[in-house]
């Protein structure tokens, strides 16, 4: 007998239904595999937390002072706990990411994150990191009523796999700002972006 994979699928949504109430509904799995029934599996919005400064790199005085921290002023602890409220996409802001596996010896990924907020217009980080490694990474950056800025950066690649990013430790010195290298400041700070694009 032909088994229609419509009706298979509204079956098991009746018998879970009662289920989803339970627990945190961003971690409900339907217990079928959409993909064997023909339909599309629901996506989670990306999410990212940032924690940036940019400022003074001692001894000289860079005339800038800033510190972003998204979603909250705990963004530093949540970078540090990988635990606390995270930035989404479409809720006050855009996060758009993708990060991709690459053929590269060592386990490398090729990294776009993306981030637009009223705080912070322009945020884009790119580079190919290795996970568990030192990588170099280019950042460009809009503040509020300030020209753009551009960076090359060293991080730390704290974690990293298909879909989501945990980057330590950003040093950026001398950032760029039009054709002016700002030898006086300096950025720093740390980025997770989950749920991103993977291809």
């Amino acid at each position: 007998m032909n088994r229609d994979p419509l009706a298979e699928l509204a079956l098991v949504l009746a018998a879970s239904v009662g289920c989803w109430g339970c627990g945190d509904p961003s971690t409900a799995k339907l217990p079928v595999n959409l993909d064997q029934l023909g339909a599309v599996a629901p996506e989670h919005p990306a999410q990212a937390v940032l924690a940036l400064r940019l400022g003074d790199a001692s001894p000289e005085r860079c005339g800038l002072d800033v510190e972003v921290t998204l979603p909250t002023s705990e963004a530093a602890t949540t970078l540090s706990s990988g635990v606390g409220e995270r930035l989404m996409d479409g809720m006050d802001a855009s996060v758009d990411c993708r990060v991709e596996s690459v053929g590269v010896e060592g386990g490398g990924f090729d990294i776009d994150l993306r981030l637009q907020h009223r705080s912070l217009p322009r945020f884009q980080l790119t580079g190919t990191v290795r996970a568990g490694s030192p990588g170099s990474v280019v950042i460009d950056l809009a503040l509020p009523d300030a020209d753009p800025l551009r960076a090359e950066c060293t991080t730390q690649v704290e974690e990293i796999r298909a879909g989501a990013a945990w980057l330590g430790s950003l040093t950026c010195s001398e950032p760029f700002r039009a054709s002016e290298r700002l030898t006086s400041c300096a950025l720093s700070g740390g980025v997770v972006f989950e749920n991103c694009a993977s291809r």
